[in-house]
């Protein structure tokens, strides 16, 4: 198999002996299993996945470009991974990364060509980020999503009950002032028209549900003992309420029809109003016992007088709420997706989250420590900003605090006098007097022309002129400031990988397969590259290959290709290299280099002081036709094997590939679990001892060892790096510094 001593007499060794060896056959002596756990993938690379979400709403639903490079680009960092992404569309690609690099550089690029960039640790799997105009964060959570995300679309999430399912008991009311009751956790459903009625809750307590029109609940008799009450208004009904006043945590009240609420509606439990509900006096959401109280609107609140969110409550709007006065105590928080009409005064001495549209029609006080903050673009509009002892705080996206009338004199002069900014982060604060600059802070400034979009919740005024947007002259889509191919309208980015710019990455192979060999790992060693082209929408179009056959070392004829995670027929237009070409046969898109190595180099390149062959080189491009999202090919590592064709004794179904890659459909599946090979349902192209045929680097013309200099005298830390499995000295083959290498050892 071979004519002179290897590179090594096993790769995986962390004590070797010496080789022995005729023209015939290959013997190690005293081979030794590495101490690497059975999980252990023997990969220098590993795939992270990204979603990268806009909320940048300057531009509609616009396409903005999102690019992911090694690091700056001003400093030397390579572009990996390009695609779009919009208000309403991500941008998702899985990018193979050396497992060395811990960090990339993002860049997301707007449609008038303005960038916004920062650097993102890439530590897990899965990186999720949402670029707004002025900063890049990570991802939220659903819950924090759920808030930001639901001023967007003001439709009820949830489904009316009626009164004809799900009853215990039916009532048609005929006369009025009826007495009803429940008890016992049971259902009552309520119907009728222009009636009024009476409700006793008893022990075990239970659901009162109305589905009439016209009918008022003159009286409430809470005889439960504290177990859970509901009530219930149907889309079908129309309901007036006394003074109410439920005296547990534990009840419930919903709304899906119209309710009125003749004078206050004081609640120390849940509520959610899908409707429209009326409070003729004040709204007051309470706790009791230190439980905290929950609110959620999802439709139309009007309130005649105070709406008091009081401490351990917390107010969620995400349609519209009118009230005359608006208080949020102490403890108390009002988190306002879209609209919020304050006729009168507004005081804040807790915490207020706002993320679309707040007018207040007076005076605007945020006392203390209490917080204003404002989320991506969002508008908050007051006559008098009148008390500033607390903050007003900016995030994602630069928001505007607008004031009509003026900004108090007492907050001027504590600016001017106090190192203690008040507003902060990504605001502009809009005020016809000059204010000093000791006011901001973090980039909060003075300002009025920040660009927000009309919506729905900020009754369509928005603030602003809108950017400008480069021209498109392929119609894609893509502005040509951030279009690859400005004049293609089949093609926009551009997607690289791994050092690409640097050769790309090495992949060697041992030849033997099933049987284990001699692990010298220089049978055949290739390197590769690839540019994928994709579409506006993140589809893979074209693919760019290029190959190098560096080194044969053996006498095996070894044929090579790539399995693409394409159907077979999913590829035309292939322009190759003499003798590349598509196989036929397959279920999926194999690219053939060559099919016998011996005939490619008429050296080996492993053996000091013979002769060399100049590497081999082999290009391909080629159309991919209804192509995968970029998420789904990925962007760096494929499927690169070999397969062992000498005759006789192999042949085409003799394929190595690297540990866990699939074979392909012309491989001889039975061969698995013969020879050396434990190949298993989990795991493919292993030994017992978990040892692979094959290695991947992300590094272009790897320096093999000299023939007879096992790897492990070469690179020092080899054997560190697989005892960890792969946790120490993930930079084992390129690290250049003192106790990484003895160069002498490798052959050049």
């Amino acid at each position: 198999m071979k004519e002179a001593l290897f590179l090594l007499c096993t790769l995986f060794a962390l004590t070797l002996g010496s080789c022995k060896k005729d023209t015939n056959t290959i013997e190690l002596d005293n081979p030794t299993t590495l101490s690497s756990s059975s999980n252990f993938d023997w990969k220098s690379t590993r795939d992270v996945n990204f979603s990268v979400e806009i909320s940048d709403p300057r531009f509609a639903n616009e396409l903005h470009m999102v690019s992911i490079y090694t690091a700056d680009p001003e400093k030397g960092g390579e572009l990996i991974t390009q695609g779009s992404a919009s208000l309403t569309s991500k941008f998702e690609t899985r990018i193979d990364l050396p497992n060395s690099l811990q960090e990339v550089f993002v860049l997301k690029s707007a449609p008038n060509g303005s960038k916004i960039s920062q650097n993102v640790p890439v530590s897990t799997g899965k990186v999720s980020l949402i670029i707004g105009s002025v900063g890049i964060s990570a991802g939220l959570t659903n819950v924090a999503k759920n808030i930001r995300i639901a001023s967007k679309a003001n439709t009820t999430l949830a489904v009316s009950p009626n009164c004809t399912t799900g009853c215990d008991f039916q009532k048609t009311l005929t006369v009025n002032d009826e007495w009803l009751s429940v008890s016992n956790g049971a259902t009552l459903c309520v119907s009728g028209s222009n009636k009024t009625f009476n409700l006793n809750i008893n022990a075990g307590g239970g659901t009162l549900r109305i589905c009439g029109t016209g009918i008022t609940l003159k009286n409430l008799n809470d005889n439960s003992n504290g177990s859970a009450i509901k009530i219930i208004v149907t889309s079908s009904g129309v309901v007036t309420l006394p003074n109410f006043n439920f005296n547990s945590a534990n009840n419930t009240f919903e709304n899906y029809g119209s309710v009125t609420f003749v004078e206050n509606l004081a609640l120390p439990g849940k509520l959610y109003n899908y409707g429209t509900l009326n409070v003729t006096k004040d709204y007051n959401i309470n706790s009791l016992s230190n439980t905290i109280s929950t609110h959620f609107n999802e439709g139309v609140i009007s309130v005649g007088g105070q709406m008091n969110i009081n401490s351990n409550t917390i107010l969620t709007n995400s349609k519209s709420i009118t009230t005359e006065y608006l208080n949020v105590n102490s403890q108390g928080t009002l988190n306002n997706n879209c609209k919020l009409i304050v006729n009168q005064n507004f005081i804040n001495d807790y915490r207020v989250n706002n993320y679309n549209y707040m007018k207040v029609g007076n005076t605007t006080k945020v006392n203390g420590t209490a917080i204003l903050k404002l989320t991506d673009g969002s508008i908050f509009e007051t006559q008098v900003m009148d008390a500033l002892g607390g903050t007003i705080e900016g995030i994602g996206t630069t928001s505007l605090v607008k004031v009509i009338g003026s900004t108090n004199n007492n907050i001027i002069l504590n600016a001017k006098q106090t190192n203690d900014p008040k507003v902060k982060g990504s605001i502009q604060y809009c005020d016809n007097a000059s204010l000093p600059a000791g006011l901001f802070a973090n980039g909060a400034m003075q300002g009025c022309d920040v660009y927000i979009v009309k919506n729905e919740c900020n009754n369509q005024t928005g603030n602003g002129t809108p950017p400008v947007i480069n021209p498109d002259s392929d119609g894609d889509g893509v502005a040509d400031c951030n279009d690859s191919y400005p004049n293609d309208p089949t093609k926009a980015f551009n997607n690289y990988s791994t050092n690409y710019n640097g050769g790309g990455t090495t992949t060697a192979f041992e030849d033997k397969w099933p049987i284990k060999g001699d692990y010298d790992m220089n049978d055949v060693v290739i390197t590769s590259k690839y540019l994928v082209v994709t579409n506006s929408v993140n589809k893979v179009v074209q693919i760019k290959a290029d190959y190098k056959l560096l080194a044969t070392g053996g006498e095996f004829q070894n044929g090579a290709g790539i399995q693409f995670n394409i159907p077979s027929g999913g590829a035309s237009n292939l322009v190759a290299s003499v003798g590349v070409s598509f196989e036929g046969g397959q279920d999926s898109l194999v690219l053939v280099l060559f099919s016998n190595s011996r005939a490619e180099q008429s050296e080996w390149n492993t053996i000091v002081g013979k002769p060399l062959s100049s590497p081999k080189s082999y290009a391909a491009t080629f159309t991919v036709l209804n192509g995968p999202s970029i998420q789904q090919f990925g962007v760096g590592s494929y499927n690169l094997f070999i397969w062992n064709n000498t005759q006789p004794g192999y042949g085409r179904g003799y394929e190595t590939h690297l540990r866990d890659k699939s074979p392909t459909k012309l491989a001889n599946k039975a061969l698995f679990n013969s020879g050396d090979d434990r190949s298993n349902n989990g795991v493919k192209y292993v030994t017992e001892n978990n040892l692979p045929w094959g290695i991947e680097l992300p590094i272009a013309n790897f320096a093999y060892s000299k023939e007879t200099v096992s790897i492990v005298d070469s690179y020092l830390k080899f054997n560190s790096w697989a005892a960890s499995n792969g946790v120490l000295y993930n930079d084992w083959y390129s690290n250049t510094a003192v106790g990484f290498r003895i160069t002498e050892n490798l052959f050049q």
